[in-house]
């Protein structure tokens, strides 16, 4: 029988390790939720080892005084206790030792509720019944979870004993171990005793158990799917498995297909992240091969790790691993190449600009962010930020402070750009900015080096026009992804100019003269509404043309639709196909499942359940035998793969040979949202687009009315907008001081206008596209900003200032800039959200 007359409560030893687990914990998480500033994470780790080598001793003396040298006596209580504070040692020294990478959140309360059961447990005879149960319980889930860690540590205990002498710092990775035997010896005394509590211990064991195996089978379920789109698994596929195998799998990577498969759901994403994020067997013993092109901080997940061993070996490569997460799981911006980890990097502090001309239909926002490199003793990071743009904005401006000056960015070619970028942060790790376009509306940002040292700064500019919204013009705030900016202190100043009418603002805005202003946490994103006004008549002139904007209404030809197209994948709803199947059907109506099928009344039913298997669809338009005769109809989830991801496929080879003999197809979009992939072509004009519904679509079939092209040589269309924008000769009366930005948005539609189906060949970069963008200093898929340190660093790449360009935007109308009141708003904003910035701020 157990003793029952000890009471740790009024024994020395217990209770001087209550006391130094009660500090050692508090010590430990501090340093772990960074509660104060974190400058060294080994200082903070000496403290939880003070702590656990004072216990040590105080425990070895007591023992030698009642027992001699006989360690076998010393009570398990005091064992226990000296554990829990070598654990809390052992995961403060991994901060800077990695054994273990960061551990998932479920596996940190596991930690935690285990640590506290065992400390419980010291307690046991002072508990209540009804507690002692789920102590015992929860002891039995932690001997797994200790049997688990014994286990992975096994190849370093010959390491651990052999360099025990360097302070005792490698006797660390035998704390698992030690709770493992000394929960396995309390086990045996409960199945002795109280068999009760040992079948409560039991269960607790099982259960976890049985989870495991649970989610290790479904682990190996989705491996299985995948395996199955492999040419060399191919003939292995049987109908049991529920996955579409096309019988022509040579059209599209094998990536692609599998991503439009895949079940959507957390799991799915897990075994994609696994070697990428999460370790997996491969790397179960310290061989990380972790690709630093994914921008995720790299954990460790027990339940992943254990299905990577036991299920078959990995279908798919990092790389298709990577696209896949990209493409379905907004997965992008962390999937950018990198040439320094930017892991400890934070956005500490933004400041918003805003000029809104509802006359012009336009806005111009200045952004200028802050980036902190969080860890103190660490080497010099790269920050890299995606910037989402409303359709048909463009990047104006760029700058980045060097020694605490702000240096403007040049408009160079992209190519000249990368190559400068890379060789200097790459080889000679100095100060370069650079901004590339990309599809979708996006464009990426690039700043190194952010050092522990300096806090960077860089600002960038964007044109969009206003989106029109019935009678409204609604102003959308650039958001972003990149370095975190939970934390961050956010200003904003917004000014509108000619007047407006009927504003709304988002919560927190107050009226400062002719401004608004706000400031507070950090909002990724927000709209300002205000009444749509008549359009100004006055152009812009530079360079012997002039600029004009006007609004646009719809001209009409006829235009006979012998065949529809439908682009169905899973977002659509049964009941739009049968709409527009009631619309169409005195039509031809074809999809494409492998091949173009004609529907018919027998077979649509069986192919759209087929057809709503895919997340995202592909729609081959250079299937279409007629294109000036066809329709394609469209709906989109907002996900698929980019034009870029499809190139050297047989697909995109098809497509681009097909495009520039063509006409713009005509594609109806029946939701508020296209795919990456028809945005782009969209944006390149490859098609007469129109968004839609089902009325308006049956309508324009019964009549054979549809919307006529609006744009030419001389005028780009801006359909958020509702402008038309052209370009003409210029006159003496035109007024060369009206908005620059005209020009700026002309010149950007009317480059990727030209470039339109010569995107997909290698030839598209010609001389007078990239003096175009030059001349209205924009970001295209032709041109980029870069800012260098030193002039030399320019010339060495043979990047020149022109002289004939608007050079980089600005806010430049009288007092756009904040005056000295509105700067003391900001910092005190600032001081005020400093708590929560510390919080974040010293992450590693």
């Amino acid at each position: 029988m157990e003793n029952n007359h000890f009471n740790p409560l009024k024994d020395f030893t217990s209770m001087c390790g209550l006391i130094f687990v009660a500090c050692s914990s508090l010590f430990f998480f501090i340093a772990e939720w960074h509660i104060i500033p974190i400058q060294n994470n080994f200082g903070w780790f000496c403290m939880n080892y003070i702590f656990t080598g004072l216990y040590f001793l105080v425990m070895m003396i007591d023992n030698f005084k009642k027992h001699g040298r006989s360690l076998l006596k010393i009570r398990q209580e005091y064992v226990l206790l000296f554990l829990i504070l070598g654990l809390f040692s052992a995961f403060a020294l991994n901060r800077d030792i990695n054994v273990f990478n960061k551990s998932e959140y479920w596996l940190e309360w596991y930690l935690s509720i285990s640590t506290l059961s065992v400390l419980l447990y010291c307690f046991r005879q002072y508990l209540p019944d009804w507690l002692q149960y789920p102590v015992y319980f929860i002891l039995g889930a932690g001997l797994l979870m200790y049997l688990y860690f014994s286990v992975y540590l096994l190849p370093l205990y010959l390491v651990g004993l052999v360099a025990f002498f360097v302070l005792g710092l490698s006797l660390h990775i035998f704390m698992p171990l030690g709770f493992l035997i000394q929960v396995i010896i309390l086990a045996r005394k409960s199945f002795l005793n109280q068999k009760v509590h040992f079948y409560s211990l039991l269960a607790g064991f099982v259960f976890p158990l049985l989870f495991g195996i649970y989610f290790i089978g479904n682990f190996v379920q989705i491996q299985q799917k995948i395996a199955v789109f492999k040419p060399q698994n191919a003939e292995n596929f049987t109908a049991a498995s529920g996955v579409i195998i096309p019988e022509s799998r040579n059209l599209l990577p094998e990536w692609i297909q599998i991503a439009q498969q895949l079940p959507d759901n957390w799991l799915t994403e897990k075994v994609l992240k696994t070697d990428l994020v999460y370790m997996g067997g491969e790397n179960i013993w310290g061989r990380q091969n972790f690709n630093l092109n994914f921008g995720e901080v790299r954990k460790h997940d027990p339940l992943l790790l254990l299905a990577t061993v036991l299920s078959p070996k990995d279908a798919l490569s990092l790389s298709e691993k990577t696209k896949i997460l990209a493409t379905v799981y907004d997965a992008r911006h962390k999937t950018q190449e990198r040439l320094w980890s930017g892991k400890d990097l934070i956005t500490s502090n933004i400041l918003t600009q805003v000029e809104i001309f509802p006359t012009y239909r336009l806005a111009y926002t200045e952004k200028t962010l802050q980036i902190e490199n969080t860890y103190k003793n660490g080497w010099q990071q790269e920050a890299i930020y995606t910037f989402f743009l409303p359709e048909g904005g463009v990047v104006t401006l760029l700058s980045l402070w060097i020694n605490g000056k702000e240096e403007k960015a040049m408009l160079t070619t992209k190519a000249k750009a990368d190559t400068a970028y890379k060789t200097i942060v790459g080889v000679e790790s100095r100060d370069p900015s650079v901004i590339h376009w990309q599809e979708g509306n996006t464009v990426s940002v690039r700043v190194f080096p952010c050092t522990p040292q300096e806090k960077r700064k860089f600002k960038i500019g964007i044109t969009s026009p206003l989106r029109k919204k019935k009678n409204q013009l609604v102003y959308e705030n650039i958001y972003f992804q990149g370095p975190d900016a939970s934390s961050a202190s956010d200003s904003a100043f917004v000014y509108f100019k000619e007047g407006s009418k009927n504003l709304i603002l988002p919560e927190g805005f107050e009226k400062q003269k002719e401004k608004y202003f706000s400031a507070g946490k950090f909002r990724p994103y927000w709209e300002i509404y205000a009444e749509a006004t008549a359009l100004s008549d006055k152009s812009f002139s530079f360079g012997g043309k002039s600029y004009h904007i006007k609004d646009y209404k719809p001209d009409y030809q006829h235009v006979e639709t012998e065949a529809i197209y439908l682009d169905i994948n899973a977002a659509w709803t049964e009941a739009e196909l049968e709409k527009v199947w009631e619309v169409g059907n005195n039509k031809s109506l074809y999809v494409f499942d492998e091949k173009i099928i004609k529907l018919t009344e027998t077979n649509r039913k069986e192919i759209f359940n087929k057809l709503y298997n895919s997340k995202f669809s592909l729609f081959p338009f250079y299937e279409i035998s007629e294109p000036d005769k066809a329709l394609v109809i469209s709906k989109s989830s907002g996900i698929s793969p980019q034009s870029d991801d499809l190139k050297g496929s047989l697909f995109a080879e098809r497509l681009y040979e097909f495009l520039p003999k063509h006409q713009p197809i005509r594609l109806f979009n029946l939701g508020n949202e296209l795919s990456p992939y028809l945005k782009t072509l969209k944006e390149l004009r490859v098609f007469q687009y129109e968004a839609t519904d089902i009325l308006t679509l049956a309508e324009r079939l019964k009549t054979g009315k549809f919307i006529r092209n609006p744009e030419n040589e001389q005028v780009v269309f801006l359909e958020s907008a509702n402008v038309l924008l052209s370009e003409i000769p210029a006159t003496l009366t035109d007024n060369k001081n009206v908005l620059d930005h005209l020009l700026r948005l002309f010149a950007y539609n009317d480059v990727l206008k030209k470039i339109g189906k010569n995107y997909f060949t290698d030839n598209f970069v010609t001389d007078s596209l990239i003096a175009e963008a030059e001349k209205a200093y924009v970001v295209t898929p032709v041109s980029s900003l870069l800012v260098l340190e030193t002039q030399q660093d320019y010339e060495r790449f043979d990047i020149k200032k022109s002289k004939d360009s608007l050079q980089n935007a600005s806010i430049n109308s009288s007092g756009a800039v904040p005056e000295p009141h509105e700067w003391a708003l900001i910092v005190i904003t600032v001081l005020v959200m400093s708590y929560y910035v510390y919080r974040q701020n010293f992450s590693k």
